[in-house]
């Protein structure tokens, strides 16, 4: 066997080409984590309602009117509702008749998601004691009731 300097410089070439290749070469990675923060929320469906109650001066006994307020929150999420009555919980006519009335509420419970099949219902409920208006001038007796929701 005759040694030929042309087949050694032939696969010294190969070699280098082979091991120079960007295939030959240990492949580098990198890891990106991606975090998302979903955070709680409660919403109202709508902004604002009205209770109509009607009052006989000359009846005695309570009168109740109610809403529906219609909210959604973030699943596992407990709303915590406050109330604001613009008056200190007075109907008042325009002048300086006025006469005491009480709200409350019931329905809810925790929040299963924001999508609207996912919405609850709180009833708000207003009761007046009509023998507080007896004498009282007729009229359209108001107050203003601001519903707040958290979180």
């Amino acid at each position: 066997m005759k040694f030929d300097r042309k087949i050694l410089a032939f696969g010294t070439a190969a070699a280098c080409a082979w091991l120079g290749s960007p295939g030959a070469n240990a492949a580098d990675s990198h890891i990106i984590t991606v975090n998302a923060t979903s955070s709680t929320k409660c919403v109202f469906n709508a902004r604002s309602s009205t209770i109509g109650i009607s009052v006989d001066p000359a009846a005695t006994g309570t009168v109740t009117g109610t809403s529906l307020l219609v909210y959604r929150c973030t699943s596992g999420t407990t709303p915590s509702f406050t109330y604001a009555s613009a008056n200190s919980n007075q109907l008042v006519w325009p002048g300086t008749a006025s006469f005491a009335y009480s709200f409350s509420n019931s329905g809810g419970g925790v929040g299963s998601g924001l999508g609207i099949a996912q919405a609850k219902t709180l009833t708000v409920s207003a009761a007046v004691d009509q023998t507080l208006t007896a004498d009282k001038p007729a009229g359209t007796y108001s107050d203003t009731i601001t519903v707040s929701v958290q979180p």
